[in-house]
């Protein structure tokens, strides 16, 4: 039986929906047994890759460049192509109504982001106020709410005042696509305050729990001439590109 690991980024209860997909999708193309498993943290999901809990997952950049520069050896790492790209970004994000117009307006804020390892709900924007003369210490409270929905679900109600999402792309579109996905019909009262450099997107990988011969057939099964197919209604995305070997550990810089 095959172990395939998924992040809880997009709430646990979605997560562990769509991993039922990605389940039935994998075994399809696979055909053998697999179980699809949610940590409820980006941490217990970097701790169980780094322990050999998993032969696949499915990781969020941040999470990949801990376990490719510190832990595990990747077999293969495939990001994953929204809106034709394999890199996103992050959007700042505050109250429709908020008084907060430039960086600088942050100081003393109450920043809600989704992990401490998540590069589109927290890193990238960090990286951005610093980037930009703005130290995030200067910040309110830190709260840490788990998913994106949460997140932003936080600022609509006035409990945070700012927080970052990850979207696909730098233009207007591409930030209300995003905050329509992640907070419904709250995404009316939320606007973009800046938006990020670009990072890889999150991947599906290999991990060295799989033997080199093995690892290389379960590849060929999942990207070989379908360029991963059988996963993309599964996962939601348009497709897969390679990831070159320590892309992913490049954004160690970035990390807490």
């Amino acid at each position: 039986m095959l172990r395939c690991l998924v992040p809880p980024s997009t709430g646990t209860q979605r997560a562990r929906a769509r991993g039922e997909i990605l389940q039935r999708a994998l075994e399809r193309a696979l055909h053998e047994e697999v179980r699809v498993e949610v940590p409820d943290t980006y941490r217990e999901l970097e701790e169980r890759l780094g322990r050999g809990e998993a032969e696949l997952a499915w990781a969020p950049a941040a999470v990949l460049a801990k376990i490719e520069a510190v832990t595990v050896n990747l077999r293969g790492a495939y990001k994953v192509l929204r809106g034709g790209r394999s890199s996103y970004r992050s959007a700042i994000v505050v109250r429709e109504d908020s008084g907060r117009h430039e960086l600088a307006d942050l100081k003393g804020a109450r920043a809600g982001w989704v992990d401490p390892l998540s590069l589109g709900g927290c890193l990238l924007a960090l990286d951005h106020l610093r980037q930009n003369g703005f130290d995030p210490a200067l910040l309110g409270p830190t709260h840490y709410l788990g998913t994106h929905p949460a997140a932003l679900a936080a600022v609509v109600e006035g409990r945070t005042d700012v927080s970052a999402v990850s979207v696909a792309g730098p233009w207007n579109e591409d930030i209300a696509n995003a905050l329509r996905l992640h907070a419904g019909i709250g995404a009316q009262a939320l606007r973009s305050l800046a938006v990020t450099d670009e990072a890889p997107t999150d991947a599906f990988v290999l991990t060295d729990v799989l033997g080199l011969e093995r690892a290389a057939a379960i590849e060929e099964r999942l990207f070989g001439d379908r360029k991963g197919s059988a996963l993309c209604m599964a996962m939601e995305v348009e497709g897969f590109e390679r990831a070159e070997p320590g892309e992913y550990a490049r954004l160690q810089r970035l990390l807490p």
